[in-house]
């Protein structure tokens, strides 16, 4: 079976097989994400993956599912910035249970 070798940001370098390693990959551009939980202190551990390595990790039989990344709107640049105040009235909003399930009502639509 195909030993990978992976980084867990508190354990450093551990040993993994490839049922123990997921990829997500962007459809799009073929860069994804691998993921795996840490066999020492069994944290999650997610890292980004450019096109080779994906590659690499698919060939070696690890799991991996596509996935379409949503288009990111485009930022209105004459907005005005979001300062204190928007802060406080958005924090008045979460505070407030029936306006957000009215709100996560309109999503639904």
């Amino acid at each position: 079976m195909t030993t990978i070798r992976a980084t867990c940001a508190t354990c450093g370098d551990v040993e993994l097989t490839t049922a123990d390693v997921s990829v997500l990959i962007d459809q799009d551009s073929g860069d994804g994400t691998y993921s795996f939980r840490c066999p020492l202190c069994d944290s999650v551990v997610v890292k980004d993956c450019p096109t080779h390595t994906v590659d690499l990790l698919v060939s070696a039989g690890v799991h991996y599912a596509m996935c379409a990344l949503p288009n990111e709107p485009v930022p209105d640049l004459t907005a005005p910035a979001f300062d204190h105040d928007d802060l406080l009235e958005f924090h008045s909003f979460l505070a407030n249970d029936s306006l957000v399930a009215g709100a996560l009502e309109g999503l639904r639509g």
